[in-house]
């Protein structure tokens, strides 16, 4: 398995639990962990989620971006890819 070019991370409270967002950026793909509480009856608990990013294009403009130091338009560009509402947001 080859190593990621790029690791990043991003910080966010999920329900109760401080947690956050990483994502690994390899040459061709990207691999996001996104942490989400999940409920069952009454009771929430901590859960992640993993989803990949394969499409050539966003892979490029995420390692341009990454490659200017531009961490924060780099989630953006994942939250676009994955749909994901408070990563899009480009405010945080």
């Amino acid at each position: 398995m080859s190593k990621p070019i790029y690791t990043i991370s991003k910080d966010v409270k999920v329900g109760i639990y401080d947690s956050e967002y990483v994502a690994r950026v390899y040459k061709d793909k990207v691999i996001v962990t996104t942490p989400y509480v999940r409920w069952r009856n009454n009771t929430g608990t901590y859960a992640e989620s993993k989803d990949s990013i394969r499409n050539f294009v966003v892979i490029a403009d995420l390692l341009r971006e990454l490659g200017d130091d531009c961490e924060d338009r780099a989630w953006e560009l994942i939250g676009h890819a994955l749909g994901d509402e408070y990563l899009k947001c480009s405010c945080f």
